[in-house]
């Protein structure tokens, strides 16, 4: 019976264990297959904040272009942040290599909106292939939340993120982007949440009281 108990309560605590797990950040480059480089916009010595390595900007079309590699990250030291601030988006895109026709992808990434602004103006696009997947608008000091999507590679596939603060007094706020992953598994966590692992260990827990009540 001692060792049903010493059982149940490594496994309890295994469950836990993995909780605590789950509330930490999605770090991109811990993916060993994420197909997406600078990631995380860690990359190049950041001199000068509108150079994003490995990626193509493509300045907003007026002349409120306002794109920075800046602070606010989801995990590292840096976040994209989209701020044009007229009326057209700033965008940013990449070719990613090696992916296969007809495989089918986990696309994730993590957005969130400062501080700065009421959220009234903003917006953030992403897009496979040119095709919209989601568009995020008025988002404020939410933090951090994760978008995950099931994506079909034709072998030349390509990722994009489109934004803006839309407001000339640039009250919307920043919308920041991080923590981008393009992989067949491995981009999004599947450990349960917190509640359901409580859940699952005290019904653990009553298994071991009813074999002991037997």
């Amino acid at each position: 019976m001692s060792v049903v108990r010493s059982v149940l309560a490594a496994l309890v605590a295994g469950l836990f264990s993995l909780g605590a797990g789950a509330a930490h950040a999605q770090d991109c480059t811990t993916v060993a297959s994420n197909l997406v480089a600078n990631c995380g916009f860690e990359d190049g010595d950041h001199s000068d904040a509108t150079i994003f390595p490995s990626w193509v900007v493509i300045p907003a079309a007026d002349s409120g272009t306002n794109l920075l590699v800046a602070g606010s990250p989801h995990s590292g030291t840096w976040a994209a942040n989209f701020g044009a601030y007229i009326g057209d988006d700033d965008t940013i895109t990449q070719t990613l290599p090696g992916t296969v026709n007809g495989q089918t992808y986990q696309f994730s990434f993590w957005v969130q909106g400062d501080s700065l602004g009421d959220g009234s103006h903003n917006d953030l696009s992403a897009s496979w292939n040119g095709t919209q997947l989601i568009s995020i608008v008025n988002n404020f000091s939410s933090g951090y939340v994760e978008e995950t999507f099931s994506v079909l590679a034709t072998g030349n596939d390509t990722i994009s993120f489109s934004g803006a603060d839309l407001s000339t007094s640039e009250t919307g706020g920043y919308l920041q982007l991080d923590d981008v992953c393009v992989a067949i598994s491995g981009c999004a966590s599947s450990v349960p949440e917190p509640a359901t692992l409580v859940l699952l260990g005290a019904g653990i827990l009553g298994l071991g009281v009813v074999r002991r009540r037997r």
